[in-house]
């Protein structure tokens, strides 16, 4: 009996064993693009990974695919139909690909030539890590005078973004210039494109976040610092929050007492306090525009 149940076992093991294999064939594999792999099917369709430009001639290329010190050459040609990639999957023109890039491609073998010829489908450049792509973060550092900067995301970790002369940087409803950016300023989009190799984002548009509330009208009060001129026309540097702003006086400001009735910019003097209503204008001098002023102190 002991003899039958062991047999019963093996024979079923032999059973997963074989269920497993089945199973394992069953599944495809998919090949990792940046690992060497050299296939032509009996149809004469190629897929090669990781082959070498050696030669560029007009739109063919001279390869080499290697197997140690060993290689075998290739020579691909190429149609108006063939795509070309950047690594990480953006199209490129064919004149980008340069000698000593390493590339992968897919086509057919050209059977009346007397070399192993290929004409490719697709090719993907693997040396150029360039992505079109946008990031967000928080600026952690400032770079060269050139208006790069320090951005940390949390895709790519530190990466550094570089602004050129056609680079757009809006903050609200403004439009900045490079040396406008600091440390802390939160960038809700970097768009452009991004090297791999040296994990840097070339810039085309910069958009830093800002609380547009804080440029909605309303009431400020606080002391006046400083003031000079005469008549409306006076200019007032006002405190309120250990912070100073200048006043900006439309020609339609009312001018009131603390009763609200009219009053003159000349009965203002600086120690009064001042109550303001107006709007913060988006600029990086902190002035506002009043609509309102009441000297709380007449």
């Amino acid at each position: 009996m002991k003899t039958k149940k062991l047999i019963a076992l093996i024979a079923l093991s032999f059973v997963f064993l074989a269920s497993g294999a089945a199973l394992a064939q069953a599944i495809p594999t998919v090949p990792d693009p940046s690992v060497p792999d050299f296939h032509i099917d009996k149809n004469g369709n190629v897929n090669i990974n990781q082959a070498k430009v050696m030669l560029i001639a007009g739109t063919s290329f001279y390869l080499r695919y290697y197997v140690g010190l060993a290689f075998i050459r290739i020579l691909i040609t190429t149609t108006s139909d063939t795509k070309v990639y950047r690594r990480y999957g953006d199209n490129i023109p064919m004149s980008r690909i340069a000698v000593g890039d390493t590339i992968n491609f897919q086509g057919t073998v050209q059977s009346t030539a007397d070399t192993l010829t290929v004409v490719a489908s697709s090719i993907t450049d693997f040396s150029d890590q360039k992505q079109v792509g946008g990031f967000k973060g928080m600026v952690v550092g400032m770079g060269n005078p050139d208006g790069s900067f320090l951005l940390a995301t949390t895709e790519q970790g530190n990466i550094t973004v570089t602004t050129g002369t056609t680079t757009q940087i809006r903050k609200g409803t403004r439009f900045l210039t490079p040396d406008r950016i600091r440390p802390g300023d939160q960038i809700t989009d970097a768009e452009g494109t991004f090297d791999h190799g040296n994990n840097t984002l070339t810039a085309n548009v910069i958009v830093i976040y800002t609380d547009m509330s804080v440029y909605q009208p309303r009431n400020f009060q606080g002391t006046i610092k400083t003031i000079t001129g005469a008549g409306n026309g006076r200019s007032i540097v006002f405190t309120t929050n250990d912070k100073d702003y200048s006043v900006a006086i439309n020609a339609s400001a009312k001018i009131l007492r603390a009763n609200w009735t009219a009053s003159s910019m000349d009965r203002f003097v600086a120690g009064d306090t001042i109550r303001i209503y107006g709007a913060i204008r988006e600029t990086d001098d902190p002035i506002i525009d009043a609509e309102i002023i009441r000297d709380l102190n007449l």
